[in-house]
């Protein structure tokens, strides 16, 4: 196989992982969920984490996103049941978000969800090839991250 024909055979490849990827985490968290939550709430819900109460602005800062959009969507996630808000006795300005018993058993369905993709795509490696990959992991993260996360 020659390298042109290669690299369009992993081009395919990765543009089929992403967008089914994409679909099925989709499809995992609206089948789960009642009411059901955008793949950006779900996003919203994994940072605020399993924890502690989250101020909004590391929340924001965590997401990459403003204010303005993290409270939109944290407003959506108290009205379907999944957050809460907290003022802290100390600063009555600072508002604090923490998941409710609802938002916590989505955390951890989407997880688990995580946890089988990993455990897919390691299964049948050797020991000494999982270096290999999480390498080429990194890199194409990193590739990612440089190109379209420049500061």
């Amino acid at each position: 196989m020659s390298k042109d024909s290669t690299k369009t055979l992993i081009n395919q490849i990765l543009v089929e992982l992403f967008r089914d990827i994409l679909e099925i985490e989709e499809q995992s968290i609206t089948t789960r969920t009642k009411p059901s939550i955008t793949v950006n709430e779900m996003h919203i819900i994994e940072t605020i984490g399993l924890n502690q109460a989250r101020s909004m602005g590391e929340v924001a800062r965590d997401l990459g996103i403003t204010m303005p959009s993290l409270t939109s969507g944290i407003n959506r996630l108290v009205k379907k049941g999944y957050v809460e808000r907290k003022r802290t006795e100390e600063d009555r300005r600072v508002v604090k978000v923490e998941l409710t018993k609802p938002g916590r058993q989505i955390f951890r369905a989407h997880e688990l969800f995580h946890e089988q993709m990993v455990e897919a795509l390691i299964h049948d490696l050797e020991i000494e090839e999982l270096p290999l990959l999480m390498n080429s992991l990194a890199q194409l993260r990193d590739f990612f991250r440089e190109r379209y996360f420049q500061k």
